[in-house]
């Protein structure tokens, strides 16, 4: 197997339309990396987790992706396996239910309310999870005057933020 060395890592298609089968796409190459990272670990008898900011939308969405395409798109997990990954306390961390947990927030306990106390700032400027919808609608169909690569650009850079974020929170 190959050396991993963590980091950012996207997982993208800028179809449009975004069809179930392009989804299904998607989730086989993140199902493909993900399971590579945890067997390199496992082989290194090195302890690897995933960490996500509520598993309530991380999870639902994978499984709602599985449930649709397994059996239809190589490559793409059961919605069993999934549940199996994020029933596995030793592999699935949710950060949210842990700063709920453990923290009282004022400001609530979305990733950037908790990410902000934990010393994490969002590079990309003003972002938010509403407003990037609306740059990925512009991005894959684009008018006239839009500039759909810097869009595309912006979202990876916002989700890269959140990811950047989780981890601060994580460390903190």
């Amino acid at each position: 197997t190959t050396a991993r060395t963590g980091g950012y890592q996207a997982f993208v298609d800028w179809s449009h339309p975004l069809t179930g089968h392009d989804e299904g796409r998607v989730l086989a190459r993140f199902w493909a990396w993900l399971t590579a990272q945890l067997a390199d670990a496992d082989t290194a008898g090195v302890t690897a987790k995933v960490y996500c900011w509520n598993e309530q939308a991380e999870a639902g969405q994978l499984a709602a992706i599985a449930a649709r395409c397994h059996g239809e798109v190589d490559g793409v997990p059961s919605p069993a396996d999934i549940q199996t990954l994020v029933k596995d306390a030793d592999r699935w961390v949710d950060l949210k239910k842990t700063a709920e947990k453990a923290l009282l927030s004022p400001a609530g306990y979305g990733l950037k309310a908790i990410a902000r106390q934990a010393g994490h700032d969002w590079q990309t400027k003003g972002a938010a999870g509403d407003l990037s919808a609306v740059w990925y609608r512009t991005a894959v169909a684009p008018g006239p005057d839009d500039d759909a690569n810097a869009l595309k650009q912006k979202l990876l850079d916002y989700n890269a933020d959140d990811v950047r974020a989780t981890l601060a929170v994580r460390d903190w």
